[in-house]
């Protein structure tokens, strides 16, 4: 069994006050990283003063679990029963109130330790940020191997009962200051498993990704303002503007640019058509609708579009390619749809003899050569091309420079993939830049088996 003893935990401010704001990270993630600057925004609003903050970390990592081998992780009721003892214990026993942050699985964490523990009659805000609630299906890929994996199964024993449990103590809400939060363009955890399992009255949204969602980029970022809304007292500042979708539900205020964005350049397309739009403005148009829930939408805007130039067909096919990797087992048919417009666009861009283009384009289609086709032979002949084109762009463009870092990686070059991850770190990317390009790398060598690489990158991008 994992050693739960030693501490994982580190505290942000620890003032003596009575309330206590715990984050509390995800699957793989750690409590150092996993939220970024958050708790330092929180930690500077005078609002949130009499709150002291801490990050909560667990048992959660990379190397297969053996039965009975004493590293391998503890699966989530264990974890849940961690948590509970450790709430009872100093700094975490002196607070009359608790706020509970947290992120992914992290969230199944913290509700089976509601129902189970002792902590839920002082708990006054729960946060759950793309907590699989309902579980998920891609988790089945791992189950085998990773405890924690199985247990986020759709349909498994544990999200069952974890459903079954709390159904039966709260019904479709929750405790206290109960909230579950989609980010909007989270194409890990979808929202039909994050949020359908409870109550509209008890459902938000933020902006981001799975992982941007939870480590904002500024004071001003939407987890930051939600939060600080939530915990300082004003939940009056969270109404609602109506979408410009006929029969949507209403938007945070937080989400209003994009709704003025929609409004503005649907209006200006409303007589002529999306052609009238340049690419900058349809791209714009496609993240805003995006960002107020309306993928589907921003999907059809490109699809009539894309053929005029190879970036919105890169755009396209982003889109297409996030469809796939939230559900690979259910959406192939929108990998496959991927990996055709980004093929396309690779050889138009080559055609053209526009080297960025083409090593963006070139890098999705090994990426999906490898991971949907499963042909790592041909992810690394393409890897080949995508460097020549890469050697014809600017050298010290932070994509270039990643994007060399991940064509290694399919030819099995460690030393110069990390020596390229590395040299684009060193540009400064901001945070979400960073995420994107870690995401990418650990999907590869994951797909690769190359467990090595990846603890390197993870050492890598972890001090970023």
């Amino acid at each position: 069994m994992a050693n739960l003893s030693e501490p994982t935990h580190f505290s942000v401010r620890e003032d003596g006050n009575r309330k206590g704001l715990v984050l509390i990270h995800g699957f793989h993630g750690d409590a150092h990283q996993t939220f970024g600057m958050l708790p330092a925004f929180l930690a500077g609003t005078r609002r949130l003063y009499d709150w002291d903050i801490h990050c909560f970390g667990y048992p959660t990592g990379l190397a297969p679990d053996l039965a009975g081998v004493w590293a391998a992780d503890p699966d989530l009721t264990l974890l849940a029963g961690y948590l509970d003892r450790k709430l009872a214990l100093p700094p975490f026993k002196g607070y009359d109130a608790l706020a509970l942050i947290a992120h992914s699985m992290g969230g199944l964490i913290v509700q089976r330790g509601l129902l189970d523990g002792s902590f839920a009659p002082r708990t006054q805000q729960v946060l759950l940020f793309g907590t699989p609630s309902a579980g998920l299906r891609k988790a089945r890929l791992g189950q085998w191997i990773k405890r924690q994996a199985r247990d986020m199964v759709a349909g498994g024993e544990f999200i069952t009962k974890l459903r079954a449990d709390w159904t039966k103590r709260y019904g479709a809400g929750g405790p206290s200051g109960f909230c579950t939060v989609a980010g909007l363009r989270d194409d890990f955890v979808r929202a039909e498993s994050s949020q359908e399992p409870f109550s509209a009255s008890c459902r938000d949204y933020v902006a981001g990704n799975h992982l941007e969602m939870v480590k904002p980029r500024d004071a001003g970022a939407d987890i930051t303002i939600l939060l600080i809304e939530r915990l300082g007292g004003e939940l009056a500042g969270r109404a609602a503007i109506r979408s410009t979708a006929p029969g949507a539900a209403p938007l945070p205020l937080r989400l209003e640019r994009y709704a003025r964005v929609i409004e503005e350049l649907q209006m200006k397309a409303a007589s002529q058509g999306y052609h009238v739009l340049n690419d900058e403005q349809v791209v714009d148009l496609a993240l805003a609708l995006e960002m107020t829930g309306r993928q589907a939408e921003a999907i059809t805007i490109l699809e009539s579009v894309h053929t005029r130039s190879s970036e919105l067909t890169g755009v396209l096919a982003g889109r297409r390619k996030r469809l796939w990797l939230a559900d690979p087992e259910g959406s192939k048919s929108d990998g496959e749809s991927a990996y055709t417009l980004y093929l396309a666009a690779f050889e138009r861009a080559k055609s053209e003899k526009r080297p960025q283009q083409a090593f963006y384009n070139g890098i999705n289609v090994a990426f999906l050569t490898l991971t949907l086709r499963e042909d790592e032979p041909g992810a690394a002949t393409t890897a080949e091309e995508v460097l020549a084109y890469c050697s014809l762009g600017p050298p010290s463009d932070k994509w270039r420079l990643a994007t060399e870092g991940e064509a290694h990686l399919y030819l099995r070059h460690q030393a110069q993939a990390l020596a390229r991850y590395a040299a684009a770190l060193a540009t400064e990317p901001d945070p979400r830049e960073v995420d994107s390009m870690h995401q990418q790398a650990l999907f590869v060598v994951r797909a690769l088996g190359d467990e090595p690489t990846e603890v390197a990158l993870r050492s890598l991008f972890g001090g970023a």
